[in-house]
This record gives C-alpha cells, sequence and structure tokens, in this order.
C-alpha cells in the first residue's frame, strides 16, 4: 500500500498532463476507429439529435437526477482518494476526461464541421463554468487527501484533527452547493438552450 504513496512523491504527474493525453488519445481513437465508434452507431447522428429536438424534459426529475451523478462522482472520487488507490484513480479520472472531451468533440466536427463545435458550446453552457472549477477543487482536496493518508489525517500548519476535518467539511459543502446550483442550470436553462440551437441547427 505505501507504493503508491512513495510513487506519488516521486512522480507527481501534473492532472492537466494526464488530461491533455486523454484528450489527444479520444481525438485520435475516434479518428482511427470512426467506421466503429461513429458511422455504425446513432452517436450524435441526425436523427438523435431529431430527437432531442422535439423531446420534452421534465426538469425536476432531471434535475435529481444529475444532481446525484454529481455529487455521486464527486464523493466517490474523494472517498478513494484517502485510500492507497488514489493517486491511480485520480490519473484514470483525469485521462478519461480528456479522452472523453477529445472523442466528443471530433465526433461532432467529424458530423456538423464547425457547427459541431456550437453544438458543444452550448450543451456545456452554462453549467460547466461551474463545474470545471469545482473539478480544479476537487482534484485538490483529492490529492491533499491521498498525501495526507486519508479524510481524518493531520493537516500542515499545525492544525489538529479536528481543525482538518472541519475544513474539510467546509471545503466539501463549497464544492456541494456549487455542484447543486451547476445542476440546477444543467436541467433548467440548458435544455432549452439546446433545442434552441437544434431549431435553427
Amino acid at each position: 500500500m505505501r507504493f503508491f504513496h512513495t510513487a506519488g512523491r516521486r512522480r507527481n504527474i501534473p492532472l492537466l498532463f494526464l488530461f491533455l493525453a486523454g484528450f489527444v488519445a479520444g481525438v485520435f481513437l475516434m479518428n482511427v476507429g470512426k467506421k466503429t465508434l461513429l458511422e455504425n452507431t446513432g452517436f450524435l447522428d441526425e436523427y438523435s439529435l431529431y430527437q432531442m429536438k422535439y423531446m420534452s424534459v421534465e426538469s425536476n426529475v432531471f434535475f435529481v437526477y444529475v444532481l446525484r451523478k454529481r455529487l455521486g462522482t464527486m464523493g466517490v472520487i474523494l472517498l478513494l482518494a484517502s485510500t492507497y488507490l488514489g493517486l491511480a484513480v485520480l490519473y484514470a479520472y483525469s485521462m478519461w476526461l480528456g479522452a472523453s472531451l477529445g472523442m466528443l468533440l471530433t465526433a461532432s466536427i467529424i458530423r456538423y464541421g464547425l457547427k459541431g463545435i456550437f453544438l458543444l458550446l452550448t450543451a456545456a453552457f452554462p453549467h460547466y463554468i461551474l463545474y470545471v472549477p469545482v473539478w480544479i477543487m476537487m482534484f485538490c482536496s483529492a490529492r491533499e487527501l491521498y498525501a495526507s493518508g486519508g479524510i481524518s489525517g493531520r493537516g500542515g500548519g499545525g492544525r489538529d484533527k479536528g481543525q482538518e476535518i472541519r475544513r474539510r467539511a467546509v471545503v466539501f459543502l463549497t464544492m456541494a452547493g456549487i455542484v447543486t446550483v451547476g445542476a440546477w442550470l444543467e436541467s433548467y436553462i440548458n435544455p432549452g438552450l439546446v433545442t434552441g440551437l437544434l431549431k435553427i441547427f
């Protein structure tokens, strides 16, 4: 178990580098395997967009679903970060986020050209304005948890366990509050923006 902590101290790979590496890998995979991943599937095809254009979103139900998904992901990442697998989880999640974005962007451009970029930007607005800073906070908190050896690990600056737990609780509640606002925007504001774009797409 200590191997992961030792490896983490010796090889402190920047998460942004892994995200970019994943992004490049996603772009490459989508271009190389577009026949399998794109042409033989309904991923972002015109029929899918047609369904999205005329679908009716139950915002209250969607909000609960999105909130549970976002908070659940954040909770799992932070929980695993307090274990010996924490560093591997952070590295894998960073690359997965980059690869997902790379594949999605490439697929949109292959299908619709420049319009595909506008489609993605609209689909990500305005909630990702809040999600991206929260992801950065989450990764920083997770790395701190991993370095300290757990949720109740002693912090720096002479703080005792009680102070450290309270500080981390405040950070988590702050992130949870921002995610809640982001989930509300994603559920109540974004669907109208996407359907509005699709009507002129």
